[in-house]
């Protein structure tokens, strides 16, 4: 089952083609979907995996409240900064290319589209 949450393409390279993915996605779904960099280096990442696999964004605290109908239950703080918040993704586009099994596990309890497997098995990112 997947977890409540919003939906988001994560990204390390080319943010036109990754809002690309984001609008034909908000397009088929009907709803937002959130853009978010997550590079290898970033030292404080807009992203982050709970221990059981589910994946969570910083966000706009209002943004998260015009996205979900519960926004306020599954919303978590962000420490020092009261307009953005962490939420759980219940779906995700990955278009993390450089070493993308750094940032991404293998299982997760977000649903991954263009899963990290396909890395690991010796396929292409894409």
């Amino acid at each position: 089952e997947l977890p409540d949450g919003v939906f988001a393409v994560i990204f390390d390279k080319n943010e036109m083609e990754a809002t690309g993915y984001a609008q034909c996605m908000a397009d088929y779904l009907n709803k937002r979907v959130f853009v978010v960099e997550f590079f290898k280096t970033d030292k404080n990442p807009p992203a982050r995996w709970t221990p059981d696999g589910v994946l969570e964004i910083r966000a706009e605290k209002a943004k998260v409240m015009e996205s979900l109908e519960n926004a306020e239950s599954l919303m978590k703080p962000c420490e020092g900064d009261d307009k953005t918040v962490w939420v759980p993704v219940r779906a995700a586009f990955r278009y993390v290319t450089i070493a993308p099994w750094t940032r991404i596990p293998v299982i997760t309890k977000t649903l991954v589209l263009n899963p990290i497997i396909s890395c690991l098995a010796g396929g292409r990112n894409k």
